[in-house]
């Protein structure tokens, strides 16, 4: 059987003066390291679980700053195809090379290539 230690200090507040007395079983020095080893450990998981947030946000926001550069790239084409087709010469050409358009007053003329077989 384990003899107790005790230690007794004295505490001032104010005008008071506390007996405090800590008794304990043998080896103090292994319960102080197995709570400093639950404490570390605890803090250490949660910095894992911070890192780990941290991570996955990043990404979100790696993948979220990839669309939005797509998205300004199309929004840049658009500004770009409306800034073209604002002006009538540009869009009665498209007209023309698209979907064979000719005025009222004008004839149409396909030419074909000689078949040299």
């Amino acid at each position: 059987m384990t003899k107790l230690k005790c230690q007794k200090t004295i505490e001032s507040v104010g005008h008071w003066n506390l007996d405090i007395g800590i008794c304990y079983h043998g080896n103090m020095k292994a319960l102080v390291y197995i709570v400093f080893g639950l404490l570390m450990s605890g803090l250490g998981y949660h910095l894992y679980g911070a890192e780990m947030e941290r991570r996955v946000a990043a990404a979100e926001l790696a993948k979220a700053a990839s669309e939005l550069e797509a998205l300004e790239k199309e929004n840049q084409r658009f500004a770009d195809d409306i800034d073209y087709y604002s002006d009538p010469h540009n869009l009665e050409k498209e007209l023309r090379s698209r979907f064979n358009y000719r005025a009222p007053n004008e004839k149409l003329i396909i030419v074909v290539p000689e078949d040299n077989h």
